[in-house]
């Protein structure tokens, strides 16, 4: 089985729905858009995404304080804070394995699902 690499984070600026889900990652995962990741589904299933966005976001309000907090510019600078900071990732759902009636609407995941990459079968 592959190791867990984050879980699903689901916000109400970024709900997950049918077609998209975002979760979040540790700062030393090696991730590349066109990825393939998986989450444990509803009813044994797998729902499958492809990495198309990876984001870094700290709690800086805006570019102007990151410049300011920086000594307004100086790139020898070392900052007073440490930020607080993440990896978060966008993803296009592209299958699932579970079986649905044609009646039966798909199921967005919840939230603080594991997930998992597929690693390819041949190596790149």
């Amino acid at each position: 089985m592959q190791k867990i690499i984050g879980k699903i984070a689901a916000t109400e600026k970024n709900p997950t729905n049918i077609d998209y889900f975002h979760f979040w990652c540790s700062h030393d995962l090696i991730l590349n858009p066109f990825d393939v990741v998986t989450v444990d589904h509803v009813r044994n299933s797998k729902t499958f995404g492809m990495v198309e966005e990876i984001s870094h976001i700290t709690d800086t309000a805006s570019y102007l304080s990151d410049y300011i907090s920086n000594d307004f510019g100086d790139v020898e600078a070392r900052g007073n804070t440490e930020r607080i900071n993440m990896n978060y990732v966008k993803a296009k759902v592209v299958g699932n394995t579970g079986y649905s009636e044609p009646t039966e609407p798909p199921i967005p995941l919840e939230e603080s699902r594991p997930l998992r990459k597929i690693e390819p079968l041949i190596p790149i």
